[in-house]
């Protein structure tokens, strides 16, 4: 589940004007009015910390404020647990970012670092947002006296889970980014996100019709696949109703695979100029859309509840191509491998 959030975060808000949307409203207005956001730019984390956490999906970026340089951290927490010491883990990386840079540059003056944590789990964000909240001395004698000595900075937070759809429409970002939130705040193990797409419509039709829609409603079509537990079925009818080749984008990755295998056939049959090489390469395209289905499906049973028994394995392998797309989107619900294939034993 995580790599699914990973992933469509990483597609949206590596592109920087999306970035720049969804920064520029989470933080302060009196900050975000010094960001020239033309500025920004997306920067690899181990260009500035080699020891940076990969387990998050974290994003760095570059932007000048009010003609320096600064460096916003996105952070993006996929948890449904809410991290206690999130301002200890963003201190030990803004510290290991100060130290190399007076390493590489001694008489220069230390980079801005802006931490910004985007949430959306289970439950609302509690945890400090303030470094010396870690200590334990607030609304103490002790605090009051020992704060000259104190480290301490702020981190933004968009709690995604006190969200309201009025509030989001009322950010007015870009399509793919309000419907990247979307996705993430709404549809995650929702019964019926073609529920909660259906009330989004003029928005999805403002995205696929701004340009190329491929990468943007590729990336929300396999995290609707991958992260909710929707029918294949009324989410295609969504996509449907958002202009010509919407639809073809949502296809589970069997689909694909399976058109593809069927476009190689015909490919390899036209070749040979005969009927019996046109048969021949239809039937071999079939078999190699099969083949990979199969492989396709064991890869997902494996991810999902472990290595399959042999007798799973050996009817995955000799499953028609009817059966294993009817066995991918019962894994979509299913608990364990074996109810991923009842259906059609």
């Amino acid at each position: 589940m995580a790599s699914a959030h990973d992933s469509l975060f990483k597609a949206t808000f590596s592109q920087p004007s999306e970035a720049a949307a969804l920064l520029a409203a989470i933080l302060p207005k009196d900050f975000a009015a010094l960001v020239d956001w033309s500025t920004l730019t997306v920067e690899s984390p181990e260009s500035v910390d080699a020891a940076f956490d990969r387990r998050q999906a974290d994003l760095v970026f570059r932007v000048r404020v009010h003609g320096r340089d600064a460096r916003v951290i996105l952070v993006f927490e996929h948890q449904s647990t809410v991290d206690r010491r999130m301002p200890l883990r963003l201190l030990g990386y803004m510290l290991r970012t100060w130290e190399r840079c007076a390493a590489d540059a001694p008489d220069e003056a230390l980079p801005l670092i802006v931490p910004v944590v985007l949430y959306h789990g289970d439950t609302p964000w509690t945890a400090a947002t303030r470094l010396s909240q870690l200590f334990g001395l607030d609304h103490t004698p002790l605090g009051a006296a020992a704060q000259p000595f104190l480290p301490d900075f702020e981190y933004a937070v968009d709690d995604l889970t006190a969200l309201t759809e009025s509030r989001l429409r009322a950010r007015s970002l870009p399509p793919w980014a309000t419907m990247t939130l979307v996705l993430l705040a709404w549809c995650r193990g929702a019964k019926h996100p073609e529920r909660v797409l259906s009330r989004w419509l003029q928005t999805l039709r403002r995205l696929a019709g701004g340009g190329p829609p491929f990468d943007a409603l590729d990336a929300m079509a396999t995290y609707l696949l991958r992260a909710s537990a929707g029918r294949v079925g009324p989410l295609k009818v969504v996509f449907a109703q958002l202009g010509e080749g919407a639809e073809e984008v949502f296809m589970t990755p069997a689909e694909r695979l399976l058109q593809k295998g069927r476009r190689e056939g015909r490919r390899q049959g036209l070749e040979q100029g005969l009927e019996q090489g046109l048969e021949r390469g239809l039937e071999q395209g079939r078999e190699r859309s099969r083949q990979r289905l199969a492989r396709l499906l064991l890869a997902q049973l494996t991810s999902r509840f472990g290595p399959p028994s042999p007798d799973l394995q050996r009817r995955v392998e000799g499953g028609t191509e009817d059966e294993l797309l009817r066995w991918g989107e019962r894994l979509l619900s299913a608990r364990t491998a074996a109810e991923a294939l009842e259906a059609t034993r």
